[in-house]
């Protein structure tokens, strides 16, 4: 009887203990578990965007929950557009797409809560984007494989030169911050290689002194290497990618003033800078250079400067350099000798020449802005003028749109002894061989960089403000 006694006694003891432990561990009885969080609102950005017509804008949804959290919604949302003849939208992944021109409403919606933003799609038009973070002049403006933007160098205050380098996001219209390069630089050369890396050279650095360094960018690291140097140092020279992967350095000014008339091929492969023959001319900063369909490269105007203190000549010659024979051969000269012109490959095979500086005739280095524009044709080698510009200007920029039109936007307005940064722009519309204004951007500005992104539309970036060269961070779009 005592056993059994306390044979009972134990299974009590446990049972209460087993009890316990249910209870410590949250067993047992009513769930003591915290209901999980509730979605409260969405919120949309960009909340209120203008884009283009064919121009595609990515929106995020993000939602709050009732715990304060917050979390990216954007897939699991419902998209809609109010009106999708304005602007059409991806239902899962909030992809706005421009259709014509007017404003729509974007909504994302999961279960009972909702939010909404404003979209108006706009032609012909430039909206100002996120400012740089940094204020440069003298810079370079590459588009990189991903549709990002890499801005690299120039100078905030002239002459001294920047390292830093910044990446624009066409999707968030916001600049990031990205590694800065070895060596501070300014009128130096960036271009796209093949494998996607960005090879930056030549420049001037902080102390003044011409670069024969070159160095490369890789978007998937941020990171800057070192890599072959030139074979002559040259600031404000022209790179051109050659149809088989290397890069044509031409032209410059070298440490002593004057123009370098020996170009220089560089090779992705083994990082070397290797000389290719002389050109009949040395050209100073303000000379173009153009490849051609057939890979041979077209390079017209610019200044020569002999020796040092002898004075700059601007000239009307160019010449086509041929690869395959590593060989230039001079070309018609252009109706007007320039420098600082724009040189724009049209759809069509010809090459646009369109403002740029020609001498004043009040003294030697006395440049005046001009208004021609010529067309080169490369099955006769020969150069004709087209309709003249709009406005006279210089160190404008020039880009090849989507329908074959030119846009040059900004430049400076000078006679020579006074000058002003510009901010109109202009459309040359190539059948019918005339210019047409297409409004203005919010900052005048000359010595800019332009980027045609890959969705059609244009960023601008940087650039002096005045004669004074003062540099701004400011940016904008123009929508086609």
């Amino acid at each position: 009887m005592l056993n059994r006694m306390n044979r009972t006694r134990n299974l009590v003891a446990m049972i209460a203990a087993g009890a316990t432990f249910l209870n410590a561990c949250g067993g047992g009885g009513a769930s003591s578990a915290p209901a999980p969080p509730v979605l409260k609102s969405i919120v949309i950005t960009p909340n209120s965007v203008t884009s283009g017509v064919g121009v595609s804008q990515q929106l995020t949804a993000t939602g709050t929950y009732s715990d304060a959290t917050t979390r990216i919604l954007t897939d699991a949302a419902n998209w809609v557009s109010s009106t999708p003849t304005v602007a059409t939208v991806s239902p899962t992944t909030g992809l706005a797409t421009g259709v014509a021109v007017g404003t729509t409403n974007i909504s994302a919606t999961i279960g009972a809560v909702t939010a909404s933003a404003s979209l108006s799609i706009v032609t012909h038009t430039w909206v100002v984007t996120g400012n740089m973070r940094s204020a440069r002049a003298g810079h370079t403006a590459t588009l990189l494989l991903d549709g990002t933007a890499l801005v690299a160098g120039g100078y905030a205050v002239y002459p001294k030169s920047l390292v830093s380098a910044e990446l624009f996001n066409p999707a968030t219209g916001a600049w990031n911050a990205t590694d800065s390069m070895m060596t501070g630089r300014w009128g130096h050369t960036a271009t796209l290689l093949p494998n996607g890396t960005v090879l930056v050279a030549g420049g001037t650095d902080i102390n003044g002194n011409t670069l024969a360094s070159s160095e490369l960018y890789n978007p998937a690291t941020g990171a800057w290497t070192t890599t072959g140097s030139m074979t002559t140092p040259r600031s404000g020279n022209s790179a051109t990618l050659l149809l088989d992967g290397t890069v044509l350095v031409a032209g410059g000014t070298g440490p002593n003033g004057s123009t370098v008339p020996s170009p220089e091929i560089y090779n992705p492969t083994t990082g070397v800078w290797t000389a290719t023959s002389s050109m009949t001319y040395g050209l100073l900063s303000g000379q173009t250079a153009t490849l051609m369909p057939d890979g041979t490269v077209l390079v017209a105007g610019g200044t020569v400067v002999s020796s040092f203190g002898t004075s700059p000549v601007v000239v009307a010659s160019s010449s086509n350099y041929d690869p395959t024979a590593g060989m230039w051969t001079a070309t018609a000269n252009m109706a007007i000798a320039q420098e600082n012109q724009t040189a724009t490959l049209l759809l069509d095979g010809t090459v646009l020449i369109a403002g740029g500086g020609v001498p004043c005739g009040i003294g030697d280095l006395e440049i005046c802005s001009q208004s021609s524009a010529e067309i080169y044709d490369p099955s006769t080698a020969s150069w004709t003028m087209t309709g003249s510009m709009t406005t006279q200007r210089l160190d404008q920029t020039g880009t090849l749109l989507a329908d074959g039109n030119v846009l040059i936007a900004g430049g400076l307005v000078t006679d020579g002894i006074t000058g002003s940064a510009l901010g109109s722009t202009e459309l040359y519309n190539p059948a019918v061989s005339a210019w047409t204004d297409t409004g203005s951007m919010t900052t005048p500005r000359f010595g800019a960089t332009a980027t045609l992104l890959a969705v059609g539309s244009v960023l601008v970036a940087g650039g002096n403000i005045d004669e004074s060269l003062d540099s701004t961070q400011s940016t904008e779009i123009y929508y086609p």
